[in-house]
């Protein structure tokens, strides 16, 4: 968890001007230099998720990304700052469905609600018709569980009916989190059935998750957003190198010829390992190009350019680009 001491008190949110608040209506979350409580959580977090969007918020263990959920779901207050889900501050408890937020795989989901009951209410505060709740159980096969209490069903049904529930809302947006204990086939169903409209915002630890699932992701360290985009242009941006890896055990590279590849145009350092060699390059193309051109066949050839873990770790000083192992 991320400690701040005794230091002073989180400082008071400043007005938002006319803008800010339209766009702040307008998002399907907004957070405002948001404090965590305690020391703990977000120093200042401030982002917009976009209604419709796929949007991951990625960190360390003990960056923040623990205590959203509770705060976009009403559960926690913040220390400081404003959380707004669809322009206006997240209710409490059960009253929560109203704002249209779902929590996928909520631990703490002890409803002795039915599955069928559940689905109604949500659909009727959302200004729905409750006929969607059967379209609902029926899509997402949650029949059989239809009058089975919430509490009692296993983690399959209820990571259907978070998908339910997101179907019976016009405006609706699945909170998923803790994803360690979510075998990644199983989040990637989930997202590839999220219903059209809903906005998916993804808390996790794992930037490889966030970069496949999702079109926006935000990178916060110790709390604060450090950058947000799409994962592509994050990584474009990043000046992370690419890496070329000649495998040892198909073609003899020569001490001179290691020396040529450090030589090269854009070629930044070169690491020797047992069974490969690793060329940390600008431009990877230049360095395929000469060790095709020495004889070094293709399949020997692996090219991986920087990806959004290599941003991440770089962010807090765990990349170490002259040693990385291929």
């Amino acid at each position: 968890m991320l400690s701040r001491g005794s230091g002073p008190e989180p400082p008071p949110i400043p007005p938002a001007s006319a803008a800010a608040r339209q766009d702040e209506r307008r998002a399907a979350v907004s957070l405002r230099r948001v404090w965590g409580r305690r020391g703990a959580g977000p120093a200042g977090l401030t982002l917009t998720v976009r209604a419709g969007t796929r949007h991951a918020i990625v960190g360390e263990h003990g960056s923040g990304v623990e205590e959203l959920a509770d705060l976009m779901t009403g559960r926690r207050r913040p220390g400081g700052g404003a959380v707004l889900v669809w322009g206006r501050p997240p209710t409490r408890g059960d009253r929560a469905s109203r704002d249209g937020v779902v929590r996928m795989g909520d631990p703490r989901d002890h409803s002795r609600r039915t599955v069928s009951a559940d689905l109604s209410i949500r659909a009727t505060r959302g200004g729905g018709d409750a006929s969607l709740a059967a379209t609902a159980m029926h899509r997402f096969g949650l029949e059989p569980e239809a009058g089975q209490r919430i509490g009692r069903l296993s983690e399959n049904a209820k990571w259907r009916l978070a998908l339910a529930r997101t179907a019976v809302v016009a405006e609706s947006i699945l909170v998923a989190e803790d994803t360690h204990s979510v075998p990644t086939g199983t989040i990637d169903q989930v997202v590839g059935l999220l219903p059209d409209g809903a906005t998916l915002l993804l808390l996790t630890h794992r930037a490889t998750e966030a970069e496949r699932l999702c079109d926006v992701v935000t990178l916060i360290v110790n709390g604060v957003a450090i950058v947000t985009g799409a994962p592509e242009a994050i990584v474009a941006a990043s000046g992370i190198p690419a890496r070329v890896r000649v495998s040892r055990h198909s073609c003899a590279l020569r001490s001179a010829t290691l020396r040529a590849l450090a030589a090269l145009d854009g070629a930044l350092s070169v690491d020797e390992w047992p069974d490969a060699v690793v060329v940390h390059a600008w431009d990877p193309a230049v360095v395929v190009a000469e060790l095709t051109r020495w004889g070094v066949e293709p399949q020997s050839i692996t090219v991986r350019r920087g990806r959004l873990e290599d941003v991440l770790a770089d962010m807090t000083g765990r990349w170490k680009p002259t040693r990385a192992k291929p």
